[in-house]
C-alpha cells in the first residue's frame, strides 16, 4: 500500500482507516465534486494505483459535501466540443477510467452520500458494492440532451438493472426527483 500513500492528489483524499481498507474522498465540495481534467486524472491514477495494490482488504470512495459527485465539471466538457484534440484526450481518458476502475482486485464500495450524476453515476456502478445514504441518487442527464449516456453508463446501466422500459431507465427520467432514480443491485465481489 506504499505506493498509494506515496501518491500526491490535490482533489482526492486517501486516508488509511484500517491496516488493509483505504477511504477515498473526492474532495471539491464547492463544485458537488464535479469532474474536471484535473480530477479525471487523479481517479484514472487512483485507480491505477488500486490496480498494482495486492495488500488491500477494500476501498471505500465517498464524496466531500453534499454530493458524491456530480459529474462532469461543465467548463472541462465545453472544451471538448470545441477542440477535436481535446475532446479525443477527453474520450481516451474516459475509456481508460472504465478499464482500471474494472481492474481494481480488492472489493470498492461507493457511500454515496448525496447525488451521483453522470460519471459519479458511473464511478459508483464501477464499484462492487455501492451503499447510498437516504437523500442520495444516481441519474444520467446525457439523454436529456439527445445524447447516450455516457462516461460507461451504456455498459454499466443495463448490466445492474437490466432491461426496462424507458419510463423506469434512471438516466431517462428527471434526475431531480428522488424517486425516479433506482438503486443497483451490488455486484459480487471481483476473483483475485
Amino acid at each position: 500500500m506504499d505506493d498509494i500513500r506515496s501518491l500526491q492528489f490535490e482533489q482526492i483524499l486517501v486516508e488509511e482507516v484500517d491496516n488493509d481498507v483505504l477511504h477515498v474522498t473526492l474532495n471539491r465540495p464547492e463544485r458537488r465534486n464535479a469532474v474536471d481534467w484535473a480530477l479525471h486524472g487523479e481517479i484514472v491514477s487512483l485507480y491505477t494505483a488500486l490496480c498494482g495494490s495486492h495488500e488491500l482488504g477494500a476501498v471505500v470512495i465517498t464524496g466531500a459535501g453534499r454530493a458524491f459527485c456530480a459529474g462532469g465539471d461543465l467548463e472541462h466538457i465545453s472544451r471538448g466540443r470545441t477542440d477535436a484534440n481535446v475532446r479525443r484526450a477527453q474520450l481516451a481518458e474516459s475509456v481508460r477510467l472504465v478499464r482500471e476502475a474494472l481492474s481494481v482486485r480488492c472489493p470498492v464500495i461507493a457511500a454515496v452520500n448525496g447525488p451521483a450524476v453522470g460519471l459519479g453515476a458511473t464511478i459508483a456502478l464501477l464499484a462492487d458494492i455501492v451503499v447510498m445514504a437516504e437523500s442520495a441518487f444516481l441519474a444520467d442527464p446525457h439523454t436529456q440532451v439527445g445524447l447516450v449516456a455516457g462516461d460507461g453508463g451504456t455498459i454499466m446501466w443495463p448490466l445492474l438493472v437490466g432491461p426496462l422500459p424507458g419510463e423506469g431507465v434512471p438516466h431517462a427520467r428527471d434526475p431531480n426527483r428522488r424517486e425516479s432514480s433506482l438503486r443497483p443491485r451490488p455486484r459480487q465481489p471481483r476473483r483475485r
